[in-house]
């Protein structure tokens, strides 16, 4: 009797392994399989894991009409594979996609930068981003002091500190200033930490002659900083 009982056991446990088994393989099937990344354009479903992105391109406006792949796949190094010979070619640089600067193509140039080689876009998505001509759409990112406008000196831009820092490859989040661009011209939730000066120490010296006297200022030191925080939702 103890021996059946173990029978039917050790069957009741075969049977939930079965089915566990058979429930795993179900859930990862098909969740590895591989693209085809050698041809032009992109056959990469990206909204399928970048659909929170997808979603903010809708609501901005322009760039809701531009294909993943024309910004994605510009660059010569994302594609399909290395040759044979050990020659670089496409496919060195990233599995189907790297990441491009804004300023590439929000410089204020007229035709973008020559790492846009363009190698894997259709012929169809040449309108996306420029006119008739091929002369580049893209309005520049001006008043910083970024662009070939020699108007554009950043001296008056109150933001800019913030992209410059973000432009500091060291402490850089992405690439270039695009967390800068991207905290202000989406919709993504921001949250921004700044200290504010309440009071300043000023030092003047007293400047005279025998006709006229006045204070000239030598230095203004901020100082009882409050810290707050600003969030952008």
């Amino acid at each position: 009797m103890i021996n059946l009982k173990r029978m039917f056991l050790i069957i009741a446990i075969l049977s939930a392994i079965a089915v566990a088994m058979t429930h795993t393989v179900t859930l990862f099937s098909g969740q590895h399989s591989w693209y085809n990344l050698s041809g032009s354009g992109s056959n990469v479903p990206c909204l399928k894991c970048h659909e929170d992105i997808g979603r903010e391109l809708d609501s901005g406006g322009v760039h809701a009409s531009i294909d993943c792949e024309c910004c994605h796949r510009t660059s010569k190094m994302v594609g399909y594979a290395a040759s044979e010979d050990g020659q670089v070619e496409p496919g060195q640089g990233a599995h189907s996609a790297s990441t491009e600067e804004c300023m590439l193509c929000h410089n204020g140039r007229r035709r973008p930068e020559t790492n846009f080689t363009h190698d894997y876009l259709n012929s169809s998505s040449c309108l996306q981003c420029h006119d008739s001509e091929y002369v580049l759409l893209a309005a520049a990112a001006g008043g910083f002091g970024l662009t070939p406008d020699l108007c554009d000196t950043g001296t008056k831009a109150a933001h800019r500190s913030f992209v410059l820092e973000a432009m500091i490859v060291d402490d850089s989040l992405m690439a270039g200033a695009n967390e800068a661009c991207i905290a202000c011209h989406t919709t993504i939730k921001a949250n921004i930490e700044f200290n504010v000066s309440t009071e300043a120490k000023i030092n003047v010296n007293n400047v005279y002659t025998e006709s006229y006297s006045y204070w000239a200022v030598t230095e203004i030191t901020p100082t009882n900083y409050i810290p707050y925080t600003e969030v952008k939702e």
